[in-house]
C-alpha cells in the first residue's frame, strides 16, 4: 500500500505551469480536486489524453476507491486491536 500526501493549495497553482511540468501525482490529484469542475473540463480532458495510466485508473476509480477504503479499515481495525491489547496490559 502507497499512502501519498499532496498539497491540495498547490493543485490551484498549477493552472499556471506547462502541464508537460506536472508530476503524475499532481495531474492525479488535479484530476480527482476538480473532477466536477466544468471550468477545469477542459485541462482534465488534456491530462487524460496525455496520461493514459491516469486515464486507465479514473475508468477504474470504483474499485480503487473501494480497495483503498478496505485497506484502510484494515489497518484501522490493526490498531484497534493493538490499542485494546495496551488497555488490557
Amino acid at each position: 500500500m502507497h499512502l501519498v500526501f499532496v498539497e491540495l493549495d498547490k493543485l490551484n497553482q498549477l493552472d499556471e505551469n506547462n502541464i508537460d511540468s506536472w508530476t503524475e501525482m499532481e495531474q492525479l490529484g488535479y484530476m480527482i480536486r476538480y473532477a466536477h469542475d466544468e471550468n477545469k473540463r477542459d485541462m482534465i480532458k488534456l491530462i487524460e489524453e496525455k496520461n493514459e495510466v491516469l486515464k486507465i485508473m479514473l475508468d477504474k476509480k470504483e474499485d480503487f476507491f473501494s480497495d483503498m477504503v478496505a485497506d484502510l479499515n484494515r489497518i484501522k481495525a490493526m490498531f484497534n486491536k493493538l490499542d485494546q491489547e495496551d488497555f488490557e496490559r
